[in-house]
């Protein structure tokens, strides 16, 4: 659960509140205006919090 938290804490320095998120069974999606603009060192951050981007949805995304 921490590093689902992390990278929720992440995006939201990048999307604010008004944020996208959904899950589904196993897996849970965020994201939203803002997010392009997140540094190398952040998506690095996410990446290693096991989060991906899914380019399929344009969110980040994570394995519960």
């Amino acid at each position: 659960m921490e590093d689902i938290i992390k990278g929720l804490l992440i995006l939201q320095k990048y999307v604010g509140d008004k944020g996208d998120f959904s899950a589904e069974h196993d897996q849970v999606y965020a994201g939203g205006d803002g997010q392009e603009n997140m540094t190398e060192e952040d998506k690095k951050k996410m990446e290693e919090a096991g989060w991906f981007f899914a380019k399929e949805t344009d969110s980040w995304s994570s394995f519960t």
